[in-house]
């Protein structure tokens, strides 16, 4: 294990975070800056989902 490196499904995430943003960044250099929008609400879900956020939404909102 290397220090400082998140290891198991928090490196998997972080991973695929950086990668998505990467992307995100060519294209709107690009000029294709609709999937920006689309890019940054399905991070903000990966994000809700990796702190429980979304389940607790989820959670909530069935017992309503």
């Amino acid at each position: 294990m290397r220090a400082g490196r998140p290891v198991g499904r928090p490196a998997v995430l972080a991973a695929a975070s950086e990668l998505n943003g990467a992307v995100e960044r060519v294209r709107a250099m690009a000029g294709d800056t609709g999937h920006v929008s689309d890019a940054i609400s399905s991070r903000t879900s990966a994000d809700r989902r990796a702190t429980g956020a979304f389940v607790t939404t989820i959670a909530f909102a069935t017992k309503a």
